[in-house]
């Protein structure tokens, strides 16, 4: 299978899609899009989530002008031009393996539907590894139903490409990619048969998001994404960034981290983490 950038662009807005997933979870904090973190030392630093209202409004405007690191989850140009080779070396399964050989029956019949009602003929994934499988179909599906809030991470990082502010990075391409790749095949399993259970998970989050008032629909649409796949997918990197966030608290420059909500929020979201570990975290008016 030929995999296109367009395609491969689609993995960042799935990890995304996941994230939100687990803010939408946190309703007490949906009203809150701007954080400031400070040291005993007084060290400081800013957090804002990366949704659409936020790139208009002027006092977010005014904190750019005033900060002098911005820190984005990835570099999304060397992301463009990496992530289709990743994909090949670790998206495509071994010569000879079929993934009708590791699922029931019925979760097989429900690859071939979703795949065919995608326009994906089912000879084009079903010699890719799991995980790359559940990728493909959450992308056609982003393609469909996606709403401005989730791209908004990407159009600032390349607004704020024409500003003087330094700009620094969370993760690599190759470290999201590995995300799903180094995942067991167990693991990879149970998200794909998750996504073919779930066949329009991202637009039923998409319309939580857009209605901002749904418990019944979070509560029974989103509860149940499985465990360890948050762990691997956002809780674990919270944790692998946190090190990177307390030395540009630290820093003589002011730093504004731009994530997707989801990162920030819940028992293991990086404020929380902050917070344990001594750092005053304190909601801003915006």
């Amino acid at each position: 299978m030929q995999v296109t950038q367009s395609l491969a662009k689609f993995i960042y807005l799935v990890l995304t899609f996941i994230g939100f997933n687990f803010f939408v979870q946190e309703p007490s904090n949906s009203d809150i899009s701007l954080w400031k973190v400070t040291s005993s030392a007084g060290g400081e630093i800013y957090f804002l989530n990366n949704i659409e209202e936020n790139r208009t409004n002027q006092i977010y405007q005014d904190l750019l002008d005033k900060t002098e690191v911005l820190v984005f989850e990835m570099d999304f140009e060397a992301f463009e031009q990496s992530y289709s080779e990743l994909i090949q070396n670790k998206g495509l399964s071994s010569e000879g393996e079929d993934i009708k050989n590791d699922l029931s029956p019925e979760i097989y019949q429900k690859l071939e539907e979703q795949s065919t009602a995608l326009g994906l003929p089912l000879e084009a994934v079903k010699n890719l590894r799991p995980w790359f499988i559940a990728v493909v179909l959450q992308a056609h599906e982003i393609q469909n139903s996606i709403d401005t809030s989730f791209t908004t991470n990407e159009q600032l990082f390349y607004e704020t490409k024409k500003t003087n502010n330094e700009i620094k990075y969370l993760e690599t391409a190759e470290f999201q990619i590995n995300l799903f790749a180094d995942m067991s095949k167990e693991k990879q399993l149970t998200y794909l048969t998750y996504i073919l259970n779930h066949p329009s998970y991202f637009q039923k989050l998409n319309e939580i998001i857009l209605v901002k008032e749904n418990q019944n629909l979070v509560d029974r649409e989103l509860s149940n994404f499985p465990n360890a796949l948050y762990q691997d997918l956002v809780a674990q990197r919270n944790k692998h960034w946190l090190p990177q966030i307390k030395k540009f608290i630290h820093q003589q420059e002011s730093a504004l981290v731009i994530l997707n909500p989801g990162h920030l929020h819940g028992a293991e979201g990086l404020l929380t983490l902050l917070e344990k570990e001594g750092y005053q975290v304190e909601p801003q008016k915006i």
